[in-house]
């Protein structure tokens, strides 16, 4: 071989198909991918496969490829891929991807999957949430039986182990889960935390006698956001000058925000309108930045028992900002009790209300919650991760 094509051959770059929701999808995977794939085209070539909505095109090429809730949306992709020829492919599965039915969407996977193998194509998967057994007991055991119910989704799982090269998942938990409750190889199972934000600015804010509480995110029951509420009562009893400002928007499944419409009632129930403030919306970056540089403590009193990682979480762990959350599976697969974090009970709001009220107080433990956080996002940056993403669609391993 001359040296003029070998040359060449070290220059050409992998091709990487990635199957995913996409801005301006209001989902967290479509977030996540944005940002990922942002940084792993700087090292190789990358072509979304986005749905209907995708339409945030910035540098890398999106192609409307299929659309939600489509009988065909496997075939068509299953087609383009093909026609595309990359070497590796990357689909990025939450629980109504490909559907609005969270069973449809499964099999619409493991069809396009299945059609996959034969090809030389290497196929990897991230998980964005795993659903226990108990889960799927508790959301579909009333309609089909407690049995029955844990039978989709030991399919799913399992099958899907068997179909891909790797599954990827943010979270020892979520790992944990799949070997043991679904026999799926430990080998095909890699951890790979969510990816973090450099944070652009950091600010130190001043000792101005008022402590501003913040939640951001997608804002629906499971948040834990009326039991945030009573606690805030409690809290300005002691703290009369702390605000809470609760920021974000309906989830793409959800048309209406009747949901948002509650949490302000119960603000004028508990009297807090002077002290609650819900932006309604989904920020841009910059507001949400300026929102999280103007906070003292951030809180996430999340309910739901899904094995997932929280992207709001990951947006803000590089700002220096103490944060409290609750005992539930994708905080405690993520972080440390008292190292990194406060940690209280789910949906028990004098607990929460003790915990903010012992940050406020003690200007050591905040200290100490921020730096060991800071310390941890360094590790998670999308730019650092990207570098071992893209190793790992090559061939090689994830170190």
């Amino acid at each position: 071989m001359s040296s003029e094509a070998t040359t060449h051959l070290k220059e050409e770059k992998m091709k990487l198909v990635a199957v995913t929701l996409y801005p301006s999808k209001k989902a967290g995977s479509a977030v996540y991918s944005y940002k990922l794939y942002q940084e792993v085209a700087k090292h190789c070539e990358v072509v979304i496969f986005g749905d209907e909505d995708a339409g945030k095109k910035n540098t890398i090429r999106v192609v409307n490829v299929w659309r939600r809730n489509s009988f065909w949306a496997p075939f068509r992709l299953f087609e383009q891929i093909l026609k595309e020829k990359p070497q590796a492919c990357h689909f990025q599965f939450e629980y109504r991807t490909f559907s609005d039915s969270a069973a449809s969407a499964s099999i619409q996977m493991l069809l396009l999957l299945l059609f996959m193998i034969p090809s030389s194509v290497r196929m990897f998967v991230t998980l964005h949430g795993v659903i226990s057994l108990d889960v799927a007991k508790e959301f579909y055991g009333k309609r089909t039986g407690a049995i029955i119910s844990k039978v989709p989704s030991k399919i799913f799982y399992k099958m899907l182990g068997i179909f891909v090269e790797k599954i990827i998942v943010h979270t020892y938990i979520m790992k944990a889960i799949l070997q043991q409750e679904y026999k799926v190889s430990k080998d095909r199972i890699i951890v790979i935390p969510h990816g973090v934000d450099r944070a652009r600015r950091l600010y130190n804010k001043g000792e101005s006698g008022r402590f501003n509480l913040l939640f951001h995110g997608f804002i629906r029951p499971s948040k834990g956001l009326e039991c945030l509420l009573k606690a805030m009562r409690e809290v300005v009893r002691v703290y009369s000058e702390t605000r809470l400002i609760i920021a974000g928007g309906a989830p793409h499944q959800e048309k209406k925000d009747f949901y948002i419409d509650e949490l302000e009632k119960k603000i004028r129930s508990l009297q807090l309108e002077n002290q609650v403030r819900i932006i309604k919306g989904f920020l841009t970056e910059h507001e949400l930045e300026k929102l999280i540089l103007g906070s003292d403590i951030l809180v996430f009193p999340y309910t739901d028992n899904f094995a997932e990682a929280s992207g709001a979480l990951a947006r803000i762990m590089d700002y220096e900002r103490p944060i409290i959350c609750t005992r539930t599976p994708r905080f405690i697969g993520d972080l440390e009790d008292t190292g990194d974090c406060m940690m209280t009970p789910p949906c028990n709001d004098k607990k929460l209300a003790e915990a903010i009220v012992d940050l406020i107080r003690d200007k050591n433990l905040r200290e100490r919650l921020k730096t060991n956080l800071k310390k941890k996002a360094t590790e998670r940056y999308w730019d650092v991760l990207a570098i071992k993403y893209t190793r790992l669609f090559g061939g090689g391993t994830w170190t």
